[in-house]
């Protein structure tokens, strides 16, 4: 909890101690993004710097942003990638009125479809201070101008997300909880979208919800949910009530929530929910991923390494299967089966699942299967005949998409497996001349395909 809100050398040490302390808990940099800053500030900028600044661009600092980045530090350390120096940031918007209305407005007509490509969406730098970047297109501002300034905001550049204004009054208290939560070990990936509030407060907030004894605005189910995955750790005390919240809980959307921070805790109560769940046809999709998080050995999610208690979830993974399995190739683009097929794969490698109960989705093309058996050690000549003659047939049939995909299938299998190596590598160097000729002759100015002929060329034949 932060007690001295004045800004003076005690809270500035106060900062400084607490990214010490950051450092401390987080020694191997775990923590989102850590690494780019290793929690170092650079040194403040000169106050004349920044009030020159200030009068070429017309616009005016918050006084606590001000303050940091004259007395504690300019860049560096803070949630997200490294902060960025205040003299490298972008001015030329800063003196109008900040439009999040229109950001918002924005954001829906993307999502709905109905945007304008050339339509002018200066509006996004209207009075906010990029300052940070959550990756990808999420940036972090500080908005500078109008009735939320001093504020924090995550906004998305290309507007598939509305921007989000964080709950903090000015950005020294969102730096410095940010710096807090880090040094208590907290999860950090929700910071600045979730509440102000610690575990009790939140059970209690949720029962009033659920009550009708408060009205559901910035502290609803969702945001209550969200800030209870930022502990690591809870009492069993805590455990229980929340379990008590799941079954008291009509929503079956939310219930999934609480079943993922349940497994989170490795609360044993709720397995029966979730093995009830793989019964259900309308919401056995969704608990494929609880299930996923709980059995998964990495923190990276993306690597298919799985911890022993799988195998007590066979007849669970064999019924989603059977689910899987009368959906189509576009369906199953859209729902879990792509970390879903990585268990039933695990299971199969050790002997609980005959291969051919994936027959219909080789059979089918099914492009996620095909990719992770790919990666596999591939010891199987029929199904390395499809990979070839989806090559193939990609290749005749000029479909660059296909050409990139299948290309990739054969190089991941060449990493792999040197038994398909000739085969592989005379088929590529025969359809990718053919290919050359054709754009070479047709099609010139198509500078994509016949680049990427190119570099791939040079890199599979020095296997």
């Amino acid at each position: 909890m932060i007690i001295n809100k004045e800004l003076d050398n005690e809270r500035k040490q106060n900062i400084l101690n607490l990214l010490t302390k950051c450092k401390e808990t987080d020694k191997n940099l775990k923590q989102f993004a850590s690494e780019s800053h290793e929690y170092k500030l650079n040194p403040p900028i000169s106050k004349n710097k920044v009030i020159e600044l200030e009068n070429k661009y017309e616009f005016k600092l918050p006084e606590d942003y001000f303050w940091f980045i004259t007395e504690v530090g300019n860049g560096g350390a803070c949630h997200g990638y490294s902060m960025d120096k205040f003299e490298d940031m972008y001015f030329d918007y800063l003196k109008y009125d900040n439009r999040i209305d229109l950001m918002r407005e924005y954001s829906k007509k993307v999502n709905e479809g109905n945007a304008n490509d050339i339509e002018n969406t200066d509006f996004e730098y209207y009075g906010i201070l990029r300052f940070g970047t959550l990756g990808c297109s999420f940036s972090i501002g500080l908005i500078v101008t109008g009735e939320n300034r001093g504020k924090v905001v995550y906004y998305d550049e290309e507007f598939y997300e509305e921007p989000f204004i964080t709950c903090y009054d000015n950005f020294v208290d969102y730096y410095e909880n940010w710096a807090l939560e880090t040094s208590l070990n907290y999860n950090m990936g929700s910071f600045g979208i979730r509440l102000k509030l610690e575990i009790d407060d939140l059970i209690k907030s949720y029962h009033d919800i659920l009550n009708d004894n408060i009205e559901e605005n910035f502290i609803n189910k969702q945001s209550i949910i969200t800030t209870m995955h930022k502990y690591k750790s809870l009492e069993e005390k805590y455990l229980n009530e929340i379990y008590n919240l799941y079954n008291l809980e009509k929503d079956e959307n939310y219930k999934l929530r609480f079943a993922v921070l349940l497994i989170n805790h490795n609360y044993k109560k709720i397995e029966k929910h979730i093995k009830e769940a793989f019964k259900n046809k309308d919401i056995i999709d969704s608990y494929v991923r609880v299930l996923y998080f709980k059995v998964h050995a990495e923190t990276d999610l993306y690597i298919s390494n799985f911890k022993k208690e799988i195998f007590d979830w066979t007849d669970e993974i064999k019924s989603a299967l059977e689910y899987y399995k009368k959906l189509s190739n576009e369906e199953n683009k859209k729902n879990n089966f792509s970390i879903f097929i990585n268990m039933a794969l695990y299971l199969y490698k050790n002997n609980l699942i005959d291969f051919n109960e994936f027959d219909i989705f080789i059979n089918n093309r099914n492009s996620t299967i095909l990719y992770i058996l790919s990666i596999s050690s591939l010891e199987n000549d029929n199904i390395f005949n499809i990979y070839i003659d989806e090559f193939i047939k990609a290749c005749s049939n000029k479909n660059t998409e296909k050409i990139r995909n299948t290309t990739s299938y054969l190089e991941n299998i060449l990493k792999n497996n040197k038994k398909y190596k000739k085969e592989i590598i005379n088929t590529i160097k025969t359809e990718y001349q053919k290919l050359l000729e054709y754009y070479k002759v047709n099609e010139p100015q198509d500078k994509y395909i016949i680049d990427f002929i190119s570099n791939t060329s040079k890199r599979i034949f020095n296997y």
